[in-house]
Protein backbone atom coordinates (compact mmCIF):
# COMPACT_ATOMS: atom_id res chain seq x y z
CA UNK A 1 0.00 0.00 0.00
CA UNK A 2 1.00 3.61 -0.62
CA UNK A 3 1.25 6.38 1.42
CA UNK A 4 0.98 6.74 5.42
CA UNK A 5 -2.19 4.71 7.21
CA UNK A 6 -3.16 5.76 10.09
CA UNK A 7 -2.60 3.58 13.55
CA UNK A 8 -4.94 2.66 15.69
CA UNK A 9 -6.33 0.11 17.55
CA UNK A 10 -9.76 -1.16 18.77
CA UNK A 11 -10.48 -2.56 22.36
CA UNK A 12 -14.08 -4.10 22.27
CA UNK A 13 -16.43 -7.05 23.16
CA UNK A 14 -18.41 -9.03 21.29
CA UNK A 15 -21.96 -9.59 21.36
CA UNK A 16 -21.55 -13.27 22.14
CA UNK A 17 -19.09 -13.05 24.83
CA UNK A 18 -20.80 -10.36 26.48
CA UNK A 19 -23.64 -12.46 26.60
CA UNK A 20 -21.88 -15.57 28.02
CA UNK A 21 -20.25 -13.68 30.83
CA UNK A 22 -22.44 -10.16 31.05
CA UNK A 23 -22.51 -10.48 34.81
CA UNK A 24 -18.68 -10.76 35.50
CA UNK A 25 -18.45 -8.01 32.92
CA UNK A 26 -20.29 -5.75 34.40
CA UNK A 27 -19.13 -6.19 37.61
CA UNK A 28 -15.17 -5.48 36.35
CA UNK A 29 -16.47 -2.71 34.49
CA UNK A 30 -18.41 -1.14 37.50
CA UNK A 31 -15.12 -2.02 39.50
CA UNK A 32 -12.83 -0.13 37.16
CA UNK A 33 -15.34 2.54 36.55
CA UNK A 34 -15.22 3.41 40.10
CA UNK A 35 -11.57 3.62 40.85
CA UNK A 36 -11.16 5.69 38.12
CA UNK A 37 -13.98 8.09 39.73
CA UNK A 38 -12.09 7.15 43.11
CA UNK A 39 -8.74 8.82 41.73
CA UNK A 40 -7.38 5.24 42.08
CA UNK A 41 -6.58 4.66 39.07
CA UNK A 42 -5.38 6.82 36.03
CA UNK A 43 -4.94 5.75 32.97
CA UNK A 44 -2.56 7.65 30.20
CA UNK A 45 -5.04 8.63 28.03
CA UNK A 46 -3.83 10.93 24.93
CA UNK A 47 -7.04 12.85 24.01
CA UNK A 48 -10.98 12.95 26.21
CA UNK A 49 -13.69 14.20 23.74
CA UNK A 50 -17.01 14.43 24.93
CA UNK A 51 -19.14 11.66 22.85
CA UNK A 52 -20.96 14.84 21.54
CA UNK A 53 -17.96 15.23 19.40
CA UNK A 54 -17.42 11.59 18.28
CA UNK A 55 -17.21 12.69 14.47
CA UNK A 56 -14.22 14.85 14.97
CA UNK A 57 -12.22 12.90 17.21
CA UNK A 58 -13.13 10.08 14.25
CA UNK A 59 -11.94 13.07 12.00
CA UNK A 60 -8.46 13.30 13.74
CA UNK A 61 -8.43 9.80 14.28
CA UNK A 62 -8.43 9.14 10.14
CA UNK A 63 -5.92 11.97 9.62
CA UNK A 64 -3.27 10.73 12.32
CA UNK A 65 -2.29 14.21 12.70
CA UNK A 66 -1.38 14.52 16.70
CA UNK A 67 -2.39 11.10 17.83
CA UNK A 68 -0.71 10.06 20.61
CA UNK A 69 -2.06 7.75 23.22
CA UNK A 70 -5.63 6.53 23.71
CA UNK A 71 -8.58 8.61 22.58
CA UNK A 72 -11.49 7.99 24.74
CA UNK A 73 -14.89 9.18 25.16
CA UNK A 74 -16.14 10.29 28.43
CA UNK A 75 -19.76 9.76 28.94
CA UNK A 76 -19.64 10.39 32.93
CA UNK A 77 -20.72 14.08 33.20
CA UNK A 78 -18.82 14.02 36.96
CA UNK A 79 -16.11 12.59 35.60
CA UNK A 80 -15.86 15.24 32.07
CA UNK A 81 -16.11 17.95 34.38
CA UNK A 82 -13.14 16.41 36.61
CA UNK A 83 -10.72 16.31 33.89
CA UNK A 84 -11.75 19.14 32.34
CA UNK A 85 -13.46 17.55 28.80
CA UNK A 86 -16.34 20.02 29.30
Amino acid sequence: MEGNLPRGSLFMVTHSYYFAHRDVFLADFKDVAQKVRDGKLDPFIGQLFPLSDAVKANQILISGVGVMGKMEFVVDAELAKAKKVI
